[in-house]
């Protein structure tokens, strides 16, 4: 690894360079297939939580229509 700022080369991985003492950024990738199942799960509990919201209670209000036949 270099240091971006003095260009100074560090062989153990660190927090900060030992010469300037710059913080260095340890970046995270994140996968994009994790980030694929995160966004199809959170498709799926939309789209149980507007089906539960639409047909709240829906059998009381048809309860009374089904009867008089």
């Amino acid at each position: 690894m270099i240091c971006p700022k003095c260009g100074q080369e560090i062989i153990d991985p660190k927090e900060f360079c030992v010469r300037c003492g710059t913080r260095l950024a340890k970046t995270k990738e994140v996968s994009r297939k994790g980030l694929f199942i995160f966004i199809i799960i959170m498709i799926l509990i939309g789209i149980f939580t507007c089906y539960m919201v639409v047909n709240y209670n829906t059998d009381k209000e048809i309860k009374p229509y089904i009867e008089k036949k």
